[in-house]
C-alpha cells in the first residue's frame, strides 16, 4: 500500500504515500518534472476494527503481521488468530509512540475466548512498561485470541502496535558449531532457534550467540526471545540485541527487561531498517557470569517486508553548514500537484553533539511538524555524530536508543500525518535549530518523498438508503436520554423534539 525510495541519498526526503498518483492537471509548467519511482517505506500496519472489546468481535490478525490500535479508558482490545496443534505464540505490544500511558498488559487466550493461557505486564522494552510474550504453547488446533489492555483501566494508550508470530514444528538447535561471532553467525529464517547460553565449558564463561538474516530498506523486524522454553519455572535474565547500526555500523541495540514481574520472562525488539545488508540478532546476558545448563532460550525473528510503491522524491536545493546556536533553513521545492497521503522525511547530517539539534518540517501552507529534538547523547567525544535516518509515522518505533543511523523511525515529537490531505506543491523547508553554542554541523543531504492520497472513485456507490418515513429499517431505540428516534421526524416547524430544521425527503418535513 505504501512505499519508499530504495537507496539512501544525500538530501532531505519528504514522502507522500498512496497506491497511485491521481490524474490531475499540472498546476505549473514544471509539473511532473520528477518521475515516480519505487520506494521502500515500512509496510503500513493493519487497523483494529471498531468494537473489538470481546472475543466474539475480535479483530482478525495474521501470523507475521502487526496491527495499530488505541486503548481508551476502560477499553479492552481482542485479536483472533488460528493456529495448529502444538504451535507456539510470540507476541509483543509496542507503546513507545504513545504520548499518554505506555503501560500495557498482553494475554494469550484459549479457544473458549475466556481462559487465559499466559499474561504479561512489563516484559517489553519499547517502552519499559510494555508487554512481551514468547513461547506460549497451544495444545489444540483452533482459533485463539490476544487481549491488549491497560493495567490501570483509566489509562489511555494512543497508539500501540501489536505484533504476532505463530510458529509450528520443532525448533532448530544451535548445535555444536560455534556461533559466538558475527563471522560464524547461524542463519535464522522463518524458524525458531533454540540454544543455551555458555553452551561450551567451562560454564560461566561469557558467551554470545549470533544469528543472521538479510534485510532490505523498509523491512520491519520483530525479534522475540523466550527465556523459559521448557515452561519448567527455571528462567534466567537473558538479553536480546539487534544490529548493526551506528556511525561505523558496529553497534547493537539491546533490550534487557529484568523479568521480575512474572515467572516466564521474555524479550522483544522491533525496528524498521534503512539499508540493504546482513543484520544480526544476538543472545547473551548483561551478567557475564550468568549462564549454565538451565540458561536455555528460543528465538524467533519475523520480517515484515517493505512493499514497493511508486512515489516521487524531491531534494533540497542546498546543503551544507548547520549554524552554531542558530537557525538553518533548507528549501525543498516541489513542482508536482497532488494531495498528500503519507509523508516521510529522510535526513543525512553530521553533528558532534547531536542533542543540540531540533528539526521541523514546514509545508508550503505554513504548517510545521516537529521531527526530532534533543536526539542523541549530550557529549562530544565518543558519541554518535551521524544521522542517516528516515522519519515515517508508520515505521516500527520512535527513537528510543542512541543508535540512530540506518533506521526508519517515527518522529516521536510530531505527527507527519498532520500533512495528509494538503496540496504538496510548493516550497517545503527543513528547519534545523542548534540550541546550544559550541559546535557546528553539516547537512549532507535532505530529500522529500511525496506519495499522494488515493484518488476518489469515479462514481459513488450507495451502500444503504432509507427514508425516515419508511420505518425503523431494523434499527432499535431505547432510553430516555436520547433526543431522537428513527421514524417520522419532528422538526422545528412541527413542534420539534429532535431540533431538526429540515429533512431530506418525506411529507412531514
Amino acid at each position: 500500500m505504501y512505499g519508499r525510495r530504495i537507496a539512501l541519498v544525500s538530501g532531505v526526503l519528504l514522502a507522500l504515500v498512496s497506491p497511485l498518483w491521481p490524474t490531475a492537471a499540472p498546476a505549473t509548467a514544471a509539473s511532473s518534472a520528477v518521475a515516480p519511482t519505487p520506494v521502500a517505506l515500512a509496510a503500513a500496519p493493519g487497523s483494529e476494527t471498531p468494537g473489538n472489546d470481546t472475543a466474539a468481535t475480535a479483530t482478525p490478525i495474521q501470523s507475521g503481521a502487526r496491527i495499530r490500535g488505541t486503548i481508551e479508558a476502560g477499553d479492552v482490545d481482542y485479536f483472533s488468530f488460528t493456529a495448529p496443534a502444538g504451535a507456539t505464540v510470540f507476541a509483543t505490544v509496542v507503546t513507545t509512540s504513545s504520548a499518554r500511558s505506555q503501560d500495557s498488559a498482553l494475554s494469550v487466550i484459549d479457544t473458549d475466548g475466556s481462559t487465559v493461557l499466559e499474561v504479561d505486564n512489563d516484559n517489553g522494552s519499547q517502552a519499559g512498561q510494555s508487554s512481551s510474550i514468547a513461547g506460549t504453547r497451544l495444545a489444540t488446533a483452533g482459533t485463539y485470541y490476544l487481549q491488549v489492555r491497560a493495567p490501570l483501566s483509566t489509562n489511555i494508550i494512543d497508539p500501540y502496535d501489536v505484533y504476532l508470530q505463530v510458529r509450528s514444528g520443532a525448533s532448530t538447535a544451535e548445535g555444536d558449531d560455534p556461533n559466538d561471532s558475527v563471522q560464524t553467525a547461524m542463519e535464522i529464517d522463518g524458524e525458531v532457534r533454540s540454544g543455551v547460553r555458555s553452551a561450551v565449558p567451562p560454564w560461566g564463561q561469557p558467551d554470545v550467540d549470533f544469528y543472521k538474516l538479510d534485510l532490505k530498506p523498509g523491512d520491519t523486524v520483530f525479534a522475540s526471545l523466550d527465556l523459559d522454553p521448557e515452561r519448567d519455572g527455571v528462567a534466567w535474565n537473558g538479553r536480546l540485541g539487534f544490529g548493526m547500526f551506528g556511525d561505523d555500523t558496529d553497534t547493537f541495540q539491546t533490550v534487557d527487561d529484568p523479568g521480575n514481574a512474572d515467572a516466564i520472562p521474555s524479550e522483544a525488539y522491533v525496528v524498521t531498517v534503512n539499508r540493504s545488508d546482513t543484520f544480526y540478532a544476538q543472545v547473551d546476558s548483561a551478567n557475564s557470569a550468568g549462564g549454565g545448563l538451565t540458561a536455555t532460550y528460543a528465538l524467533s525473528v519475523t520480517v515484515i517486508p517493505a512493499p514497493s510503491v511508486s512515489c516521487r522524491t524531491y531534494a533540497a536545493t542546498t546543503t551544507g553548514t548547520i549554524a552554531d546556536a542558530g537557525l538553518s533553513l533548507f528549501d525543498i521545492p516541489v513542482s508536482d500537484a497532488a494531495r498528500i497521503g503519507r509523508v516521510a522525511l529522510d535526513v543525512d547530517l553530521a553533528h558532534p553533539r547531536m542533542a543540540d539539534l531540533d528539526a521541523f518540517l514546514r509545508a508550503p501552507n505554513g504548517s510545521a511538524v516537529a521531527i526530532f529534538a534533543d536526539f542523541g547523547e549530550q557529549v562530544v567525544a565518543g558519541a554518535q555524530s551521524r544521522m542517516r535516518t528516515t522519519f515515517d509515522d508508520l515505521a516500527a518505533s520512535p527513537r528510543w536508543k542512541t543508535a540512530i543511523a540506518d533506521t526508519q523511525l517515527q518522529s516521536g515529537t510530531g505527527n507527519l500525518a498532520n500533512f495528509a490531505g494538503a496540496d504538496g506543491q510548493g516550497t517545503w523547508t527543513l528547519e534545523l535549530r542548534d540550541d546550544t553554542a559550541g559546535e557546528t554541523g553539516t547537512l549532507n543531504g535532505v530529500e522529500l518523498i511525496l506519495c499522494p492520497e488515493a484518488a476518489d472513485p469515479p462514481t459513488a456507490t450507495t451502500i444503504f438508503g432509507a427514508d425516515f418515513e419508511a420505518g425503523d429499517q431494523g434499527f432499535t431505540h431505547s432510553g430516555t436520554a436520547d433526543s431522537w428516534a428513527r421514524g417520522t421526524p419532528a422538526t422545528v416547524a412541527t413542534g420539534a423534539v429532535a431540533g431538526l430544521d429540515r429533512c431530506a425527503s418525506g411529507t412531514s418535513c
